[in-house]
């Protein structure tokens, strides 16, 4: 739906400072009625503010970067409510210093992937995130670098059995 990205030899070096907020965003399906779309993607982007929307059915809600050489830095998710997406969050290339707040997660295969091998994020703040019924929290890469000094304040996570998981 939404893709922020820098195109080279463009200044500033990054996009800078969008908002999308209030909205109600549900994802495209193929005629198989299965997943296809992505919610937003920021590709070298700074400060960007996404937040009080629903956003439900999409393969993938938010991707961080496509390179290892890109950056997504001091963005902000608050008050969102994410349901029924396959992948709440793919992180990829350097995505540093990012605010995520008070999310509400339902029924996600995965929330938070940091499993990406361009993945280069440090220092995310996850504060009061609450994630009912989704299969997975979060995944990492065992191989190559591995994302650190994430930190999380106050996650919730409920339901995880009520949909077959465990």
């Amino acid at each position: 739906m939404f893709s922020l990205i820098r195109p080279d030899g463009y200044t500033p070096t990054l996009v800078q400072n969008v908002e999308i907020s209030g909205f109600t965003f549900i994802g495209a399906r193929d005629t198989d009625n299965n997943k296809i779309s992505t919610f937003i993607h920021l590709d070298d982007v700074e400060n960007a503010c996404i937040e009080k929307n629903e956003i439900a059915s999409f393969k993938l809600a938010a991707k961080f970067n496509d390179g290892a050489s890109n950056e997504a830095y001091q963005n902000t998710f608050y008050k969102n409510k994410f349901a029924s997406c396959i992948t709440c969050y793919e992180f990829g290339g350097a995505a540093n210093r990012n605010n995520f707040t008070n999310n509400s997660y339902l029924n996600a295969e995965l929330v938070y992937d940091f499993s990406a091998p361009n993945n280069v994020s440090e220092t995310n703040v996850f504060t009061n995130e609450n994630v009912e019924g989704c299969k997975n929290w979060a995944e990492w890469i065992t191989t190559g670098f591995h994302p650190y000094k994430q930190l999380w304040i106050g996650l919730t996570i409920e339901n995880p059995v009520s949909n077959g998981f465990t």
